[in-house]
């Protein structure tokens, strides 16, 4: 019986953006803004 490898996923780094002014005049509706994601995201758009 012959190995089989288990294909490999080329891994892909994110980096977050953060662009001054660009919610700027605009409305942001985040739900869930109480805990968690939501209010990481708020904190960082406020």
């Amino acid at each position: 019986m012959s190995e089989q490898s288990t294909p490999q996923m080329k891994i892909i780094p994110f980096t977050e953006q953060i662009i001054a002014g660009r919610f700027s005049d605009k409305t942001v509706i985040v739900t869930g803004a109480a805990s968690g994601i939501g209010r990481a995201t708020t904190l960082r758009i406020a």
